[in-house]
């Protein structure tokens, strides 16, 4: 199966999104191809940083909770975490250059007014739910987080706002 033919990445996050918004962009099947092919390795690589991140934060979770833990070690565990975090970041910011590399001048502004329409989408469609779950939430990413914490309790429309956009 081509890269094109391939399903939109399974994870949570932008390689599915950004999966969509290329397809949305009627590109060049040649870049099209090019385009889901990156889109599609880089979300194997973010999948196995998350299960590494979620690990280590487990991890230090439980030492958290010895009777007597060890400050030294303790440490080193949130700095390695901390740095899981910093590959995350730095994963999802190569992608987006990656994927830009790609399209021309025309498409990278298509897509980057595209990737700005979803928040002013959440923003209308969960109105409602922001005033009644998360009236006193600051800020984009931690409105997005708190709508998900309530995920099972906001109106339909709101749930589809939503979709697998990302958690930062």
């Amino acid at each position: 199966m081509s890269a094109a033919e391939a399903p939109a990445p399974s994870g949570r996050g932008e390689p599915d999104g950004l999966a969509r918004l290329i397809d949305s962009l009627e590109l060049a099947p040649a870049t099209r191809e090019a385009a889901r092919a990156l889109l599609l390795e880089a979300a194997s690589r973010k999948e196995a940083l998350e299960r590494e991140r979620a690990g280590a934060a487990n991890a230090l979770h439980a030492r958290l909770s010895a009777e007597s833990p060890d400050e030294e070690e303790l440490v080193g565990m949130a700095r390695a975490l901390g740095q899981l975090e910093t590959e995350l970041r730095v994963h999802r910011i190569t992608t987006l250059l990656r994927l830009r590399a790609l399209l021309s001048a025309e498409e990278r502004a298509l897509l980057a007014a595209r990737m700005g329409q979803g928040g002013a989408r959440i923003r209308r469609a969960c109105a409602p739910d922001q005033a009644r779950h998360c009236a006193q939430v600051e800020g984009h990413h931690a409105l997005r987080r708190c709508l998900h914490a309530h995920r099972h309790e906001l109106e339909p429309g709101c749930r589809d706002a939503l979709g697998d956009a990302p958690l930062r």
